[in-house]
This record gives C-alpha cells, sequence and structure tokens, in this order.
C-alpha cells in the first residue's frame, strides 16, 4: 500500500506541479493554514493526522 501511495504522489506531483507548503509545529497550524488559503485564494488540502497525510492530500488533487 505505502509503495502504491508514494507512486500516486510522485506522478501527481509531476503532473500537476502543485505549489506545496508545509506548515508544521506542535500550536497555530490550522491558523496559519486558513491564513495561507485567504492570501493565496485558492484551495488549500490539508493532510491527516498520520504518517502518509501529505501523499494522501496529494492524491485528492487528481480527483
Amino acid at each position: 500500500m505505502n509503495w502504491f501511495l508514494n507512486k500516486l504522489a510522485r506522478i501527481t506531483v509531476w503532473r500537476f506541479e502543485p505549489k506545496i507548503i508545509a506548515v508544521t509545529g506542535s500550536v497555530g497550524k490550522t491558523a496559519t493554514v486558513e491564513k495561507i488559503e485567504a492570501v493565496l485564494k485558492h484551495p488549500v488540502f490539508l493532510s491527516e493526522r498520520d504518517n502518509r497525510g501529505a501523499t494522501r492530500a496529494l492524491g485528492r488533487l487528481a480527483r
């Protein structure tokens, strides 16, 4: 399953060339992401709370 998700993420990045911004830390991530979305005026895809979150977020670009 990990192999497939990693392959899907690589293909998605190659095909769509998304701008990727990583927000890390223990406090204030949600507010920061909301502000980024407002400034960019573009939808933001959030990762889920697991070690494959970014891969799954990239997978949603293809939908």
